[in-house]
């Protein structure tokens, strides 16, 4: 073969190879795929629930008081979030005289996430369900969420997680389910509980499940 005739051949040769990858004419190229960022992962869990009752909030003067130090006896942070009226008596000034002593429901969670700033967190709905076979058996009102603090104590809280830290934070539960409980439960104090709490993070609502728990009997001082 010559070498003008070996020339031609490679020239094809390179030709078919660019236009190889190339769309009929009249077609349109299909989109470049797009390569979505990572997702900022939550960490979440619920350290512990108490289900007793629903107390009544006390005026917001007397919800600062009432925080109180840490016990540091205490191996599951417990403490009464702000905003909990004392037991077995009224909140000063208010003229109530005293009256029994009234056990806040409450749920307690850890929380942080990797992203890189600060960003919102909401509870959106929560459930009680039999650890057995995780039937739903009450739903519950969630509300005044609170944040452990460096000096000790439960203040109040907006819901936003900062960057590279873990919170603790507390969150009421309303007792508008007692009558539900009471209807799936009677009289077994005994039944072991979950907690299931949906959540958004992100633009998502991820469910966290607590671990098994019991049901609570109000303390009551007989005079």
């Amino acid at each position: 073969m010559s070498r003008s005739a070996s020339f031609t051949v490679a020239l094809i040769a390179a030709l078919a190879a660019c236009t190889g990858h190339e769309p009929p004419v009249g077609e349109t190229p299909p989109p470049t795929p797009k390569v979505e960022a990572p997702r900022v992962q939550l960490r979440a869990m619920i350290a512990s629930v108490q289900l007793v009752q629903d107390c009544p909030d006390p005026p917001a003067d007397a919800a600062t008081a009432a925080a109180m130090p840490a016990s540091a006896a205490q191996p599951v942070m417990r403490e009464r979030p702000a905003g909990d009226v004392a037991p077995g008596a009224a909140l000063p000034g208010d003229g109530r005289g005293w009256s029994q002593p009234c056990t806040q429901s409450t749920v307690q969670l850890a929380l942080s996430h990797d992203g890189a700033g600060d960003l919102p967190f909401r509870v959106t709905a929560a459930r009680v369900t039999t650890a057995a076979n995780g039937k739903a058996i009450a739903t519950l009102a969630v509300r005044a969420p609170s944040v452990w603090n460096d000096d000790g104590r439960y203040v109040a809280w907006n819901e936003s997680l900062p960057r590279a830290r873990e919170l603790k934070v507390s969150y009421k539960l309303g007792a508008a389910a007692g009558a539900q409980l009471e209807d799936a439960l009677g009289p077994d104090d005994g039944a072991r509980l979950v907690l299931e709490l949906d959540v958004t993070f992100e633009g998502r609502t991820i469910t966290l499940r607590s671990p098994e728990f019991q049901r609570e009997q109000p303390h009551v001082i007989v005079t």
